[in-house]
């Protein structure tokens, strides 16, 4: 296991995990159907996010982030998935007061 002490980090791993979900459908009254209704839409989207963040100097933090998203349509049978990966060094400074 990797712990942040092995790496001198100046904090502890900072961890998020994340999960949402939303699906919406439309029907209209439709008397020629078998059930009596006819489906306009049903689609929904789904996305899950992973990141971790540490301060590794005083003016330095790192971070990784990995996230998935799904878009679906199932009345027309489509998807798409987007996936992310990513890792950040952020640098910050100070130059000084503005005169």
């Amino acid at each position: 296991m990797c712990r942040s002490r092995d790496w001198n980090a100046r904090s502890d791993l900072r961890t998020r995990v994340s999960y949402q979900k939303s699906q919406g459908q439309n029907f209209v009254v439709n008397p020629l159907a078998l059930t009596g209704e006819s489906r306009l839409s049903d689609n929904g989207r789904r996305a899950f996010s992973m990141s971790a963040d540490t301060d590794v100097a005083e003016n330095l933090s790192s971070s990784f982030v990995v996230s998935r998203v799904e878009s679906f349509d199932r009345n027309l049978n489509r998807r798409f998935t987007q996936t992310v990966l990513s890792a950040v060094m952020h640098l910050q400074f100070y130059a000084g007061e503005f005169k």
